[in-house]
């Protein structure tokens, strides 16, 4: 007998019939961030295999009972900026963004390049400046020399502009190319109104001289108070 979604009435008995659905996993992601990909991707930008989310080997992490069911499929439960991501299973490589398909929605269509940034973040900033606060040539975000990184893949095309992959707190930075200090901020202008908290705060960009590490704070002063 076939069934509709509706009650059928046959011989006095009256007969319901369940209507099976069957979810489709979403392969591909709308948006830059992928919040809802639940595809089956499980390798990251650099070919490396993901963990297992389940397992604590070779990486611990916080995210087994969030993700446990999910296997070793690329996730982004966190709200990385780049995407679905994953624990690698390379001792050495903790994680990975990886590179999941865009869907046909996805806004792929070039941004206006943006010469200054609304907030301390920047993370609006597309412009060109190439060197830190303190002058140091930016590392083409393409370049795995002299440092090492993630953002290789995601940044290839932004050459060695300063921007804010990964949400610091105090906007665009790069990694140099000087041998002894990894990454630096970027001093970016602030476009007319934006949100401009001042310089009175701590500017997270460790360096190293010798074998020591430090950190510069900025703190607006007078002439006077500063002597």
């Amino acid at each position: 007998m076939a069934c509709s979604t509706s009650y059928i009435l046959l011989c006095g008995i009256w007969c319901i019939c369940v209507l099976a659905l069957h979810v489709t996993a979403k392969e591909c992601i709308d948006n830059q961030l992928g919040l809802d990909y639940d595809g089956t991707v499980s390798t990251t930008d650099t070919g490396r295999t993901c963990q297992q989310w389940s397992e604590t080997y070779p990486h611990s992490h916080q995210l087994t009972e969030k993700l446990g069911d999910q296997q070793n499929y690329c996730r982004n439960a966190d709200n990385e900026p780049f995407g679905p991501w994953c624990y690698t299973t390379d001792a050495a490589t903790r994680w990975e963004y990886c590179t999941v398909p865009h869907c046909d929605s996805y806004d792929n269509s070039p941004k206006p390049e943006q010469n200054c940034r609304m907030d301390q973040q920047g993370k609006n900033y597309t412009g060109t400046i190439s060197k830190t606060r303190f002058g140091n040539t930016c590392q083409p975000w393409s370049s795995l020399t002299p440092y090492t990184h993630r953002f290789s893949v995601k940044m290839e095309d932004h050459e060695n502009y300063c921007r804010n992959p990964d949400n610091e707190e105090y906007g665009p930075w790069c990694y140099t190319t000087n041998p002894d200090v990894r990454w630096e901020f970027c001093d970016i202008p602030y476009c007319e109104g934006a949100d401009n908290p001042g310089k009175a705060h701590w500017k997270r960009g460790w360096q190293r001289y010798e074998n020591s590490c430090y950190s510069i704070q900025y703190i607006e002063r007078n002439w006077d108070d500063a002597q």
